[in-house]
C-alpha cells in the first residue's frame, strides 16, 4: 500500500495538464505535455551547493536566490515539459571508449519547448498567490 514513504524527495502533489501547444497541432493529440509537482522540504545549509552540482546553475545566482531563505521552511513548484520537441544529441569524443561522450542536449531549440514550460509555470502564479494561499 503506497504511503508517504514511498514518494521520493517529499512530493506532497503532481498533475499533468495539456498546454495550449497540444491543442494548436495539427494532428489532434490529446494528452499532457506538462507535468506540475510541488514539493516541500526546508533550505538546508548547503542547498545552494547541491543544486549548484546538480543542475549546473551557477552558485552567486542560487545565492542571490535563497540565501535570505536558508535554515526556513519552504515548497518548490517544477514544472516539466514531458514531451518536449527539441532534440539532442550523444557523440562519441573519439575511438577511446573510455572518453566521455560529447552531450548536447539542445534544450529550447524548438520555441514551443519553452511556451509549454512558461504556460505550466503561470498555472503556479495564478492558483497559489494570495488570497488563495493566505500568508503563505
Amino acid at each position: 500500500m503506497p504511503g508517504p514513504l514511498t514518494t521520493p524527495s517529499g512530493l506532497q502533489a503532481m498533475a499533468f495538464l495539456e498546454s495550449s501547444q497540444v491543442r494548436r497541432r495539427s494532428n489532434n493529440e490529446s494528452w499532457p505535455d506538462i507535468q506540475m509537482m510541488l514539493l516541500g522540504m526546508g533550505l538546508y545549509s548547503v542547498i545552494i551547493d547541491d543544486l549548484s552540482r546538480m543542475v549546473g546553475v551557477n552558485k552567486k545566482y542560487l545565492e542571490d536566490g535563497y540565501g535570505p531563505f536558508l535554515g526556513k521552511d519552504a515548497f518548490f513548484f517544477l514544472t516539466v515539459n514531458v514531451r518536449p520537441r527539441s532534440r539532442g544529441e550523444i557523440l562519441l569524443a573519439g575511438s577511446n571508449f573510455r572518453s566521455p561522450p560529447l552531450i548536447n542536449p539542445n534544450y529550447f531549440q524548438d520555441p514551443s519547448d519553452l511556451r509549454v514550460l512558461t504556460e505550466g509555470s503561470k498555472c503556479y502564479v495564478v492558483h497559489f498567490r494570495p488570497p488563495a494561499c493566505g500568508s503563505v
